[in-house]
């Protein structure tokens, strides 16, 4: 997610309205991706590094839950 943030200028993609999409078990990575956010770091030396981790909407197709 921290790789597609920071490319979203090359693609003209808006980085503040990136979500995730994924059925069954992909649904269940998609909503453990999306409730478990981690911050950029304002002073990392890798650029990728300093964008949020997380997606701003899931897309959750018959996901499976019962593990969450």
């Amino acid at each position: 997610m921290r790789l597609v943030r920071s490319l979203s200028k090359t693609y003209n993609l808006r980085e503040d309205r990136i979500g995730l999409m994924g059925f069954s078990s992909g649904g269940h990575l998609s909503a453990m991706e999306a409730t478990s956010l981690a911050e950029g770091r304002p002073n990392a030396n890798d650029p990728v590094e300093l964008f949020s981790d997380g997606s701003d909407f899931p897309i959750l197709g018959y996901p499976w839950l019962n593990a969450m």
